[in-house]
């Protein structure tokens, strides 16, 4: 069969707050593994961020990974492609969460984890009679999943992509990890890791990982078996990450050059409300400087809406983030994702303003705050980012001096960040 994979394109209405959508955009890492699962078929990925989708009859199978903020544009490419004869399979988060919605555009629906069920599906293809949903459960064993085809993926990313682990044990309220089976949390073997790192042929990686830090004696022994391997990384993880100094020194033997931190909130009630416990308590300035003092950059995520919150958290946060230091920070307006916790308080006391998946970007308020109103909420997000984008232009030039070691270890990198710094998207245009 010829079967195409896709990824739609991320921000279907244009996300202006993405500043390192480009530095960190990554190519799509599971559909490299179902093309790995794929044998004897032939197989094409398209990333509509960096490439045209060829619309065709001539394709026996299209599969789509879907998350929330895709899904209307996942929806007009399975149709489209439905109106040539092409059966579509559509998989990932979203569909997962709610299957029937997704199932009124696809031919099949592919719940949880595809690694599973991947080859009981094209069998079907091939016969002819697809079923309408695919349950795929999860791998308890991540060392039996095959390494992705990377030969299929566009030469348009400054980072290749790899996960070391699988899931989380945090229960936030507004991740929609607390509602899928393979939230539970699963790790690959120091040996299976470094024989895919031994494969990728460019030297800066992102590593996906939801939470990597969880195990520390298990990051130890992994960040010591990718110590040789001469890659550069940049890992997202939560304020556990700077606990541990000797986990912090071999991430500088091994290769990190930046972490982006879920910091969430400033506030102790919004993160008690959230179940963000790890965050609770800690000293951001700390875990910043932890990490500064080994010349690693930093960008932290915050968000705002919860509902002790009101006009002045948007101040606090700023303040909060100039004392911390920070490298960047990306702020966002809390999102109640379906199927979330979050999504299912706020739907049972009426807060939820639309479902129109399109517009589930980071800077539209979808529910109805507490103690502000939907445009006062999104009105202070957008004055918040443009003082801390005047502050951080201010600040990029002395942060790369302070840390010029950073800097003549690797230029190409500090370049990219520092035009990514400079690089500020006009926020007044936002719709």
């Amino acid at each position: 069969m010829k079967i195409l994979l896709i990824k739609p394109k991320w921000f279907v209405d244009g996300d202006p707050y993405n500043r390192y959508h480009d530095l960190t955009r990554v190519p799509p890492l599971g559909l490299g593994i179902i093309a790995a699962l794929s044998e004897g078929h032939e197989v094409k990925i398209v990333d509509e961020d960096v490439e045209e989708i060829e619309y065709s009859p001539d394709w026996d199978l299209a599969g789509l990974t879907v998350v929330t903020f895709t899904a209307k544009s996942a929806y007009r490419i399975s149709e489209r492609f439905r109106s040539y004869g092409v059966k579509t399979v559509l998989g990932g988060p979203h569909p997962s969460l709610v299957p029937e919605e997704a199932g009124a555009y696809c031919d099949s629906v592919l719940i949880e984890e595809a690694e599973t069920v991947w080859k009981k599906i094209l069998k079907d293809a091939e016969r002819g009679f697809l079923q309408k949903v695919y349950y795929g459960g999860y791998l308890k064993n991540l060392d039996e999943v095959p390494l992705p085809r990377r030969d299929l993926f566009a030469r348009s990313y400054f980072h290749s992509a790899i996960q070391f682990t699988r899931g989380c044990r945090n229960h936030c309220t507004f991740c929609y990890l607390q509602s899928v089976p393979w939230k539970e949390y699963r790790k690959r073997s120091p040996e299976h890791i470094s024989r895919e790192m031994s494969q990728i042929k460019g030297k800066y990686l992102f590593i996906i990982d939801d939470n990597l830090f969880i195990d520390r004696t298990y990051v130890k022994e992994v960040l010591k078996a990718i110590s040789s391997s001469g890659k550069r990384w940049w890992i997202q993880a939560s304020t556990s990450v700077a606990e541990d100094e000797e986990v912090l020194d071999l991430m500088v033997q091994s290769g990190c050059y930046a972490v982006s931190i879920g910091f969430q909130s400033v506030d102790h009630d919004s993160l008690s409300s959230a179940k963000a416990i790890h965050n609770i308590g800690k000293e951001y300035k700390r875990v910043v400087k932890n990490l500064h003092r080994r010349e690693i950059f930093v960008a932290g995520y915050f968000m705002f809406g919860f509902d002790s919150e009101n006009a002045n958290i948007f101040r606090r946060t700023i303040e909060t983030i100039k004392e911390m230091e920070l490298d960047d920070a990306l702020l966002y307006i809390l999102t109640p994702y379906p199927g979330t916790e979050l999504f299912k308080r706020l739907q049972m006391e009426s807060r939820i303003i639309d479902c129109d998946w399109s517009k589930y970007s980071w800077y539209r308020c979808h529910f109805k705050p507490k103690y502000m109103s939907q445009e006062e909420l999104e009105e202070g997000l957008k004055r918040a980012y443009l003082e801390l984008n005047r502050y951080f232009r201010g600040e990029v030039f002395k942060k790369i001096w302070k840390n010029r070691g950073f800097l003549f270890r690797d230029i190409r990198l500090a370049n990219r960040i520092l035009r990514n710094h400079m690089n500020k998207v006009v926020l007044e245009k936002i719709p």
